[in-house]
């Protein structure tokens, strides 16, 4: 292979090069797929592009060639794109717009942080029936949860217990289980931090043995190893992860021993369906199977979080993931986390599936896992 190189000086001149549709580096590999290598370095105030032709796996890549079909666009930190490479495939279909692969891989190098402003723009957009929950919460907290989560929680003892919630948005979920289960105290994370101040500012009017702090879940202090009784992940929560065997090992070091981990999240099979205004959805057939159940590539969607305010809107990037039954159980067992309890349902708790709610269609999962 040939390798080429090219420089250029100025920070904004290269967030252009790479992300404007007008750019010289022009696709031309027709409906192939192809990869080749693009390094890209900073070195003396100056950024130093390295990228490659040749063949690959008996395809020919030509100098240079780069998607720029995409319809989205953020503000990078370019600073901490130094000394990193990228092994690209690129798949470019002249008549669908698409996300270049590049900036699919910057998404998912900054998820954490791009989906905690998104999750903020969207909380700030909520109605104050969604954050005003205190009175809610004392007339029925039981309707803050599942029919399924409260069919199995109505058999277990929680007195005494330490229960804690990731992705506890506004704390809505645990204040319910701390209150209609009688555990002794409660514990939520989120990345909003507004969410979480205003989980914060509820268990305060309310007067619950509760605190909410806001984490990156990856990055959950080791302060709080062995500390709870019984560990939540709701319904929603595990597609804003990449990396499953890392998000459960997290949760055996927050359990303590025999302590269980409940998960009640969408069934791996709803990441096929495509959603209103996404390609590939098709009014007429809206349950059509679009995406690969095996997809590997983040979702990229702006189109602002519905279901907490009911509009849609221009929004911060979210970034979710699609993960098989394969890397849920696989999760559990590099985590030494133990299956009691594994159950599918028909039930639409995503809101996103009306017509195949009660339907034959796996919509849910629920796991109830321990530490042993």
């Amino acid at each position: 292979m040939t390798k080429h190189r090219f420089i250029i000086n100025d920070k904004k001149a290269l967030k252009e090069t790479i992300l404007h549709p007008e750019s010289h580096l022009k696709p031309s590999i027709g409906n192939d797929l192809d990869h080749f290598q693009l390094d890209i370095t900073y070195d003396k105030e100056q950024w130093i592009i390295d990228y490659f032709d040749g063949v690959i796996d008996n395809k020919y890549v030509n100098p240079g060639v780069f998607l720029f079909s995409f319809h989205s666009v953020i503000d990078v930190p370019w600073d901490d794109l130094m000394s990193m490479n990228y092994d690209i495939r690129v798949l470019y279909h002249r008549d669908i717009h698409q996300i270049s692969l590049l900036q699919i891989d910057v998404y998912h190098l900054h998820f954490p942080k791009l989906n905690q402003d998104a999750w903020n723009e969207a909380y700030a957009k909520a109605p104050s029936s969604y954050k005003n929950i205190v009175k809610r919460l004392l007339e029925n907290p039981r309707q803050f949860l599942t029919k399924r989560l409260i069919s199995h929680l109505d058999h277990r003892d929680f007195a005494g217990h330490h229960v804690a919630q990731l992705a506890c948005n506004n704390g809505r979920e645990i204040m319910a289980i701390l209150m209609q289960y009688h555990a002794d105290q409660a514990t939520g994370f989120d990345i909003s931090d507004s969410m979480i101040k205003d989980a914060n500012q509820t268990a305060k009017l309310l007067q619950l043995n509760a605190k909410f702090i806001q984490s990156n879940l990856y990055e959950i202090d080791e302060t709080y190893h062995n500390t709870f009784d019984d560990i939540f992940i709701m319904i929603g929560a595990i597609t804003w992860f990449d990396d499953l065997s890392r998000l459960f090992k997290i949760v055996f070091n927050l359990l303590k021993p025999q302590g269980h981990f409940y998960l009640l999240d969408g069934h791996p099979i709803t990441g096929m369906f495509a959603f209103e205004g996404e390609e590939g959805y098709d009014e007429e057939n809206p349950y059509k199977l679009v995406h690969s159940y095996f997809r590997k590539e983040p979702f990229v969607d702006t189109d602002g979080m519905y279901y907490m305010n009911q509009q849609h809107y221009k929004s911060s990037p979210f970034v979710s993931f699609s993960h098989t039954f394969t890397e849920i159980i696989q999760g559990l067992i590099d985590a030494n986390l133990s299956i009691l309890v594994f159950e599918e349902g028909n039930e639409n708790m995503l809101e996103n599936f009306p017509g195949l709610d009660g339907k034959g269609v796996p919509l849910i999962f629920y796991i109830d896992a321990i530490k042993r």
